[in-house]
């Protein structure tokens, strides 16, 4: 909704994994205070925003896993330090999944070890 703008104060916003859709509203430039914005896990369409380039503030943007019709605004393509910004977020996404699967091979490991533990006390 366009009433989404008026949360200017708003520094930290997550709607990952709720099942929205459509395009994403352009309102979400005003939130200029935001740092993070975690938008991914959902089904938007459409452009991104060419408006979240107002949000200069913004340290963390995660997009990922949705349906928009390109992966970076073009006209983010002209701000290098936009670029960067993204580059950066795309980088801490990469490794936080990186980290999931190895906590997921250790977890397995650790249940292995566990049924041999209890194999051999069956003895």
């Amino acid at each position: 909704p366009s009433e989404i703008g008026r949360l200017t104060s708003l520094r930290y916003f997550d709607l990952n994994n709720n099942r929205l859709k459509g395009p994403l509203p352009a309102e979400l430039g005003a939130l200029t205070a935001l740092t993070t914005l975690f938008l991914d896990n959902n089904q938007f369409t459409g452009e991104i925003p060419s408006s979240l380039l107002n949000l200069t503030n913004l340290e963390s943007l995660i997009l990922d896993t949705n349906d928009f019709d390109t992966d970076v605004p073009t006209e983010w393509l002209d701000d290098e330090e936009q670029v960067q910004k993204y580059l950066a977020t795309l980088k801490k996404q990469a490794r936080i999944e990186e980290l999931e699967s190895e906590v997921k091979k250790y977890k397995a490991q650790n249940e292995r070890l566990k049924a041999e533990i209890n194999e051999l006390k069956a003895k």
